[in-house]
């Protein structure tokens, strides 16, 4: 990635906000609002690493407690509504690996058109949950952190939309690391929204 667009991609990334990532689990942040919001991502994926494939359902959920709460409304446009007058390059992360600080992160605008395919030719440092409406979007990248210490520093695959209101996307993407290690990732990651009403104390 060159080096100003890798700038951009950081820069964007350390604005989001972090979320725990910790094995595949998810975390449901509750509050003392009579409404709990949630953003939850549900990908079953294929994952194969030297000649092993597994399958495995990865998923994380956001709330406006640990998120700007604009960035919640923004990324409720365009994950959920898929408002096309609203325009934004989101990022979105999901533990992975069943490993310690194992994740898997994408970047990409939104909202996107049905069947629009996207290259995932890049591959960036960092994770979290964010969306900026930056005048210019930048071009889909994916992060990855498994286990043996693989961190993805080349990408080649593609994202494709199957919906958009909510979005779901179909990922294939290939990534390599530095020692010339190559995961393939891939399966449908589906977007939802719920509002669950809690009790007020």
């Amino acid at each position: 990635m060159p080096a100003t667009l890798r700038d951009k991609v950081v820069s964007l990334l350390t604005v989001t906000a972090a979320i725990a990532l910790s094995g595949c689990s998810t975390v449901d942040f509750l509050t003392d609002d009579c409404d709990t919001q949630f953003i939850r991502v549900t990908w079953p994926a294929s994952i194969s690493q030297g000649g092993n494939t597994s399958n495995v359902t990865l998923f994380q959920s956001i709330t406006p407690v640990n998120i700007d709460p604009e960035e919640f409304r923004l990324l409720r446009d365009v994950l959920i509504n898929g408002n096309a007058s609203r325009t934004a390059t989101v990022v979105w992360t999901v533990p992975a690996f069943d490993v310690n600080g194992g994740y898997i992160a994408l970047t990409h605008t939104a909202p996107l058109a049905v069947d629009e395919l996207e290259p995932v030719n890049f591959a960036f440092d960092g994770g979290g949950w964010g969306a900026s409406t930056a005048s210019r979007a930048l071009l889909p990248a994916i992060a990855v952190r498994g286990d043996n210490n693989f961190i993805a520093k080349s990408a080649s695959g593609t994202i494709t939309t199957v919906s958009t209101a909510p979005l779901r996307l179909d990922i294939d993407v290939t990534v390599r690391n530095a020692a010339n290690q190559t995961m393939q990732i891939s399966g449908e990651a589906k977007f939802e929204y719920e509002r669950v009403p809690s009790s007020c104390s």
